[in-house]
């Protein structure tokens, strides 16, 4: 297997971009490349595949599938991720078409065509573009596209369920102004279960001087309208933005952690790019970048004061060297950052460092350990139901009770009901219904976990439980008794009233 980190988390990502179009917000630390979505530069990996596709949703889906198949990783789980922009300010049309080719690619996406596939690209060297040749493409999938494409999002969704590759959760990105009980309901009929939310800073002199268009109260309105609604919240940061210092984003640092409550966090050290209001400032002596020390120093405070509810996924975006100015950040910081922490002798308490990764022996699941950790918000309280073995993170349960002010914030369909805003088992990924000495998958850690939220709820005087289901969960929550509702959630009735 190739890079098999890649699929160490239990899924495997496929990442893609939407096309280039306007953005609303007007930051001066944003690049702008007339092909690419505001804010992406061409050289980025994942940006590089889209562009070469030209942004089509299906080939970009579909040949990522083939490709982590090829390196040996299992791609029945797959997490969609959409970037490139705003997402709700994409045209509605736009955007059910997107989301309509990665469903697509998702459902075409079979052993059998995975081994068409794999002789066409052994056949020709041109192999991306044989996959535009209609009649080609009628011979691999027995379909055309366009057909596909006629059919209705919500059947595409409903073949989703039971195909071959799932869609176990959806991502898309959007800014904290453009957070509405619209845009979130528009999400459900999509599908998505995560935003990625730029938040940056929150310092109201800061974002204002960068021009981010948004406010303090604006990230913390957004924040309650995600969790309220079940939405999983992986909020951008940004250190070293225009007239910051180290006191400023450390305290801006601490009061994001407190006040929106992420689940996921990418933290992104502001990079300097040509073609920037920021470079401008730069070369006239007005912005001065932190050094690699202070860098380091700066992440270690963030990485030591985010609690064990939170998976930090980035420390640094994966923006190539020739594109940065002035100082460019070492490629390997991460790396760095963990050298520092061990001379000092702090260790991270996040998810991604605690969770297990590859697993060397069986486990026995008598020595599973199972516990709780609870914080509270001004909309509800949170729960995060966890399975360790030998300290590390097996799996684990977010659960969000929310209180009376929550439901001013919520959708119609899970109003009042207790909900579970994510399940993961991590581990190597395997497929639905089998098991392996290798993996802590499908060995009763989710249903435990499950149950315990359940009993919390019905503890608490929940009559409901909903769950964000992602469009390739359902079957599997509809074995624990969960029935679908509108805008895509599962409900269960718990043996309680309120």
């Amino acid at each position: 297997m190739k890079k098999p980190i890649r699929s160490a988390s239990g899924i495997s990502v496929v990442t893609l971009l939407t096309k280039p179009y306007p953005c609303p917000g007007a930051c001066i630390f944003c690049p702008t490349e007339t092909k690419m979505p505001k804010s992406y530069l061409s050289l980025e990996p994942a940006a590089q595949r889209s562009l070469l596709l030209h942004f089509n949703p299906f080939l970009t889906t579909l040949l990522r599938l083939f490709v982590l198949k090829e390196n040996g990783h299992s791609v029945n789980k797959a997490e969609i991720i959409v970037n490139g922009g705003t997402w709700s300010f994409y045209p509605p049309q736009y955007r059910t078409y997107f989301i309509k080719g990665i469903f697509i690619g998702l459902n075409l996406f079979t052993p059998t065509t995975f081994k068409k596939l794999k002789k066409l690209k052994i056949q020709n060297t041109n192999f991306t573009k044989l996959l535009t040749d209609t009649p080609l493409f009628y011979k691999i999938f027995k379909t055309t596209l366009k057909n596909q494409l006629r059919q209705p999002l919500l059947l595409l969704q409903k073949q989703n369920t039971t195909a071959y590759s799932r869609c176990v959760g959806l991502s898309v990105e959007e800014r904290p102004d453009t957070i509405t009980l619209k845009t979130l309901r528009e999400a459900r009929i999509y599908g998505v279960t995560k935003i990625q939310v730029g938040i940056q800073s929150m310092n109201n002199k800061i974002l204002e001087a960068n021009k981010r268009g948004h406010t303090r109260q604006d990230n913390i309105e957004a924040s309650y309208k995600l969790r309220a609604n079940g939405f999983k919240i992986n909020a951008h940061f940004m250190p070293n933005l225009y007239k910051a210092n180290y006191k400023i984003d450390l305290q801006s640092y601490l009061d994001f952690i407190q006040q929106i409550q992420p689940d996921e966090i990418k933290i992104y050290p502001t990079v300097l790019l040509k073609n920037t209001y920021l470079y401008k400032l730069y070369l006239r002596g007005k912005y001065q970048q932190y050094d690699q020390q202070t860098l380091i120093k700066l992440i270690t405070q963030f990485k030591i004061s985010t609690p064990p509810w939170v998976r930090i996924n980035r420390i640094f975006r994966d923006i190539p060297a020739n594109y940065m100015q002035g100082y460019k950040i070492a490629s390997n910081i991460r790396e760095l950052i963990h050298k520092h922490m061990d001379m000092q002798g702090l260790k991270c308490q996040c998810i991604r460092c605690r969770q297990i990764k590859h697993l060397q022996e069986p486990i026995n699941k008598n020595h599973i350990k199972f516990n709780t950790l609870t914080y509270n918000s001004l909309i509800g309280q949170n729960f995060f139901l966890q399975a360790t073995w030998r300290d590390k993170l097996l799996g684990f349960l977010r659960l969000f009770l929310p209180n009376l002010r929550a439901q001013t914030y919520q959708l119609p369909p899970i109003r009042g009901h207790a909900l579970i805003r994510e399940v993961h088992v991590y581990s190597k990924p395997i497929y639905f219904g089998y098991k392996t000495p290798t993996s802590v998958q499908h060995i009763g850690i989710g249903k435990q976990l499950i149950r315990m939220a359940e009993l919390i709820a019905q503890k608490h005087n929940f009559k409901y439980i909903s769950v964000i289901a992602g469009i390739g969960t359902q079957k599997y929550y509809a074995k624990l008794h969960y029935k679908l509702i509108k805008l895509n959630y599962m409900r269960k009735l718990l043996n309680a009233t309120k």
